[in-house]
């Protein structure tokens, strides 16, 4: 079992394998220990922490401030069992075995690819890395933000498979939380838009499916100055003309046997046709849909 557990996703947590946790005295002593978890096992010899971590000292003071840090750590692991940190001459590491990091156990599986590691994976994901933390030193920057970068594309490319698993299931409340967590993260992802505008027109739900087409469109034009993709236009006329087919729940209807068939009978229906907003106002269109969702409702 790991006798030290780090979670980085969303900001700083460190506790022993018996679950008891660690207080370090710095900033500088917790981003050290978040580097030499990434990943775990490589080794960093005390020039390459100095310079990521202490650049703006000079090298007497760099050195005296690493050694603070690493004694800062032996205190802190002091019970932990293995001992996590290996220090050798000017060189040091992590051992991976004595080891567990949300960001290594989120990569991991991640590459399986697998449905149920998917979900899992999702869930690690708390935030950005070391959210909350900054420091003058600009390699570190450098370093935390391309690695912030990284594992934030790294948990895009996951809720992307996992919302084209669960839509292909037909889990649709499932697929519309993966989906609006897709746009929380990235709100200029068209494909996410798209998703919920199918999701919510299946469902019925046509006032908010355009109302998400509004958003997408308002959003790239906000902050990329560009028009909808005409994928999206034309999903767009599709709800609003009410050509998409609808979906009634999270579980596929299984398809009646030639025995079990029975012609339905013949029954009067009616239809809510969508309304046209005349008046040349854009912002009246919201009130246009409103009026058809409440006959809709009403019948």
């Amino acid at each position: 079992m790991a006798s030290l557990k780090l979670g980085l996703f969303g900001g700083f947590r460190a506790r022993l394998g018996s679950g008891q946790e660690i207080t370090l005295p710095t900033k500088k002593a917790k981003l050290l220990l978040a580097r030499l978890a990434l990943p775990p096992g490589e080794v960093h010899t005390r020039e390459q922490l100095i310079a990521l971590l202490w650049s703006e000292r000079a090298e007497a003071q760099a050195r005296a401030s690493l050694r603070q840090a690493l004694t800062a750590l032996r205190k802190a692991l002091g019970e932990a069992d293995p001992p996590p940190l290996r220090i050798t001459g000017e060189t040091m590491s992590l051992d991976p075995k004595a080891l567990e990091v949300d960001v290594v156990s989120f990569e991991s599986l991640a590459d399986t690819g697998a449905l149920p590691d998917l979900e899992r994976a999702a869930t690690l994901y708390r935030g950005a890395l070391l959210d909350g933390v900054s420091v003058r030193d600009q390699a570190f920057e450098t370093w935390l933000s391309y690695e912030r970068e990284r594992l934030l594309d790294r948990q895009l490319r996951v809720l992307t498979s996992l919302l084209d698993h669960e839509t292909a299931e037909g889990a649709i409340e499932r697929a519309t939380e993966t989906a609006q967590r897709l746009l929380t993260l990235d709100p200029l992802r068209e494909d996410a838009h798209r998703a919920l505008m199918r999701l919510y027109g299946g469902q019925g739900q046509r006032g908010r499916a355009l109302r998400q087409y509004r958003l997408c469109r308002d959003t790239l034009e906000r902050e990329l100055a560009v028009q909808p993709e005409a994928e999206t236009d034309r999903l767009y006329e599709a709800i609003r003309e009410q050509r998409l087919e609808r979906v009634s729940s999270d579980q596929p209807v299984p398809e009646k046997s030639g025995a079990d068939r029975s012609p339905e009978p013949l029954k009067p229906s009616i239809a809510v046709l969508p309304f046209v907003n005349l008046s040349g106002d854009s912002d009246q269109e919201y009130f246009a849909d409103g009026i058809v969702e409440e006959i809709t409702a009403a019948l």
